[in-house]
C-alpha cells in the first residue's frame, strides 16, 4: 500500500473539504449581511414614509381654506393687498371680514356696485396670498 498517495489524496479531500466549509461561511455571512441591509432598508422606508404622511397632513392642513388656519373672522378687509375702491366697495355691501368675503361666489361679488373682472381678480389674488 502506498501511503503517500493515500496521504496526499487524504489531504487534498480534507482541503476540498476546508474550502467548501469557508464558501458556505462566505455565502452565510453575505446573507446575513444581505438580510440586516433589508431590515435597515425597511426600517428606512418606513420612517420616510411616515414622514412623507406627517408632511402631507401638515400641507393640507396649512393650505386648508378652512377659517381656522387663518383666522378669517377676525381679519379684516382691511388687511388685504387690495385698492381702498374695492375695500370701500365690499364695506357698503356690508362684507367686512375675511371671512364673509370667501362666503362669497364669484357671481355674488360681481352683482356688487364697484366690483368688476379686474376687482375680482384683484380679490382673488389677495386671498390666495393668506
Amino acid at each position: 500500500m502506498d501511503y503517500k498517495n493515500e496521504f496526499r489524496k487524504f489531504s487534498k479531500s480534507l482541503i476540498d473539504s476546508t474550502n467548501v466549509i469557508v464558501n458556505i461561511v462566505d455565502v452565510n455571512n453575505v446573507a446575513n449581511s444581505i438580510k440586516n441591509a433589508q431590515q435597515k432598508l425597511s426600517v428606512k422606508l418606513s420612517n420616510l414614509s411616515n414622514n412623507i404622511s406627517e408632511k402631507i397632513k401638515d400641507a393640507e392642513n396649512e393650505s386648508s381654506s378652512s377659517c381656522e388656519s387663518c383666522n378669517c373672522s377676525e381679519t379684516k378687509i382691511d388687511s388685504l393687498e387690495i385698492s381702498e375702491t374695492i375695500k370701500n366697495a365690499l364695506k357698503a355691501a356690508e362684507i367686512s371680514t375675511v371671512e364673509k368675503l370667501k362666503e362669497k361666489t364669484d357671481e355674488e361679488l360681481l352683482e356688487i356696485k364697484g366690483i368688476g373682472k379686474k376687482a375680482l381678480e384683484s380679490i382673488k389674488k389677495a386671498l390666495d396670498k393668506i
